[in-house]
């Protein structure tokens, strides 16, 4: 049986309401669950609910909020799809994507500027800053959080992914035309910071 959540970016359907969500920050956004015979919502009340990624070993669902700059990490029922929140772990930028590696550190890239990410949507000549971190331990209580990447734009403009692969970091972009291969970083130490 196929079952699955998604993400709705926005909850709004005019491109007037999606404007003000981008920019009066209105939590309208949600996670949907399919059973296998119908969707459900399970989560609302989001900021730009953008990535989406299930941890299977600890039957957690982390989503992305792009405005509220941090991640939502949910409790899953195995059984219903039913999600309980947890936590919010908060980032210096506005999250995209998810990968999660073997050893069960989160990645996560985004965009430190969300104007600038705004403004290179309309006009590509206007580069755009990149971000990247790792959360250790993601669910447990303390994550923390340690930034491994950051760039102004000129390497790699508005990262919206980081997946390591083979002792290389991997960073793909919105706009981008390659991906970015930096050496892997080590594991984070003690003393990130840590979600709520």
């Amino acid at each position: 049986k196929t079952r699955f959540y998604v993400t709705n970016l926005y909850g709004s359907r005019g491109a007037l309401g999606r404007t003000m969500e981008n920019y009066f920050f209105l939590p309208r956004a949600n996670v949907v669950f399919f059973d296998g015979r119908r969707f459900r919502v399970v989560a609302r009340g989001l900021l730009l609910a953008n990535g989406i990624l299930y941890d299977r070993a600890h039957d957690r669902l982390y989503v992305t909020e792009v405005t509220g700059r941090r991640i939502r990490v949910y409790r899953v029922n195995p059984f219903s799809g039913d999600l309980v929140e947890e936590r919010r772990i908060p980032l210096p930028f506005g999250p995209d994507n998810l990968a999660l590696d073997a050893t069960g550190r989160l990645w996560v890239a985004g965009h430190p500027n969300l104007l600038a990410t705004a403004r290179m949507m309309r006009d590509i000549t206007k580069p755009a800053p990149s971000a990247v971190a790792v959360i250790d331990a993601p669910a447990s209580p303390n994550p923390h959080v340690t930034l491994v990447y950051r760039d102004p734009g000129k390497e790699i403009p508005a990262a919206s992914v980081a997946v390591p692969f083979q002792g290389s970091l991997l960073i793909g972009a919105v706009y981008g035309d390659h991906l970015l291969a930096c050496p892997l970083p080590p594991p984070p130490e003690e003393g990130g910071t840590a979600g709520r």
